[in-house]
């Protein structure tokens, strides 16, 4: 299992979803998790969420537990472009990481706790995360959704 940062603890990963790791190529909606929530066999993770100082895709399967985390982005300046150059797969797996690390945050408040954790690689550059978590984390993660605006989330809209 391959596992960078120091944001980690070993609990958290002491039952892996699989003894390896997952290639990029191998995943699709059905295997090897079922993702039956916002889950494209063209696009993989649809549900664009807005969380910390991070953009990035979600797909969960049905009892929300397990989620699919990928394409993680810093969130984009005032005119709407962040300004970066290319992403060096180290920056691909700190921004996921710090993805995790602010999902686990925000989930902790509400009682949910990280379980297991499976890294998703594409060559040898880390593409994404599946993580299980001990109760239904989807719904949670729902209320960060990005609206069309691309700017606003679902919970920011509600406040206006």
């Amino acid at each position: 299992m391959l596992l960078v940062g120091a944001s980690f603890t070993a609990h958290a990963l002491s039952r892996p979803l699989m003894s390896t790791a997952f290639h990029a190529h191998q995943i699709t909606c059905d295997r090897p998790v079922r993702l039956s929530q916002d889950c494209s066999a063209w696009r993989g993770a649809t549900r664009r969420i807005s969380i910390g100082k991070l953009r990035l895709t979600l797909a969960g399967d049905e009892s929300g537990r397990t989620i699919l985390i990928t394409r993680v982005r810093p969130q984009p300046k005032h005119n709407g472009i962040v300004f970066s150059g290319r992403a060096t797969p180290m920056i691909l797996q700190r921004r996921l990481h710090e993805a995790l690390g602010i999902i686990r945050s925000a989930v902790e408040d509400q009682g949910i706790c990280l379980e297991r954790l499976q890294p998703i690689l594409r060559g040898q550059r880390l593409d994404g995360l599946y993580a299980e978590f001990s109760d239904n984390v989807y719904d949670f993660l729902k209320g960060f959704t990005i609206l069309e605006s691309g700017h606003l989330t679902v919970g920011q809209q509600a406040a206006k």
